[in-house]
Formats: structure tokens, sequence, C-alpha cells
């Protein structure tokens, strides 16, 4: 009986020690895994944020240069806005919208102070 016993402790101390092999192996898995999507999540926030600045900036310099926005431009700044909808927080979306709305009404702010619009065949577009 007592041979039974020990055999019945190696067993289960193989099973256990096996299943907790597999769990640790799992969770690093897991781990690497999640730190991998981190790091990817970042790195595709990072580009939508930099179309992001580079669309508010250029419409930003349309909107000091001359009085009709580029379509072009403003369609960038929209688009980059909608995929930030689909991947930020509230707190940048809204920040997104001030930006968005302030950098389409520079403009209209500027045709409104006299001889701040350039004229109509300026070299500067």
């Amino acid at each position: 009986m007592h041979n039974v016993s020990q055999a019945l402790s190696a067993l289960s101390g193989a099973l256990v020690g096996g299943l907790l092999t597999v769990l640790g192996s799992w969770l690093a898995q897991r781990v690497q895994i999640n730190g991998q999507w981190l790091a990817q999540e970042i790195q595709r926030r990072q580009l939508v944020y930099s179309d992001f600045i580079e669309a508010a900036a250029r419409c930003y310099a349309d909107a000091l240069r001359q009085a009709e926005p580029i379509a072009p431009h403003i369609t960038r700044l929209y688009g980059a806005m909608g995929r930030m909808r689909l991947q930020s927080n509230p707190l940048v979306i809204a920040e997104a919208n001030h930006v968005g709305r302030r950098t389409g009404s520079i403009g209209n702010m500027l045709r409104l102070i006299p001889g701040s619009s350039p004229p109509a065949s300026s070299p500067v577009r």
C-alpha cells in the first residue's frame, strides 16, 4: 500500500508540475501578445494623430492665406477626425472637434478684419 501511495504522490506531483508549466507558458504568451497589441495600437493612433495635425495645420495655413478654404485639405481634416472617433476617447474627440471648428472659423474671422484677407490673385496658394 505504501508503494501505491508513493506512486500516486509522484504522479500527482508530475501532473501539478506539468499543469503549472503549461499555465505559466500560456500566461507569458498572453502577456507578450497583449504587449504587441498595445504597441500596434499606439503606433496606429500616432499615425492618425499625425495625419490630423498635418491636416489641421494645412487648413489653418489656408485660412490665414486666403478667404476660401481648399476642399481637399478640409476633406483630409474631417477624414482624420473620423478615424480619431473610431480609436480615441471622448476627451480627445472633443478637442479634435474644437480644433476643426476653430480652424474653419479662422478664415471667417480674418475676412471680418479690413485688409487682412489676401487678394484673390495672391501668388501664395
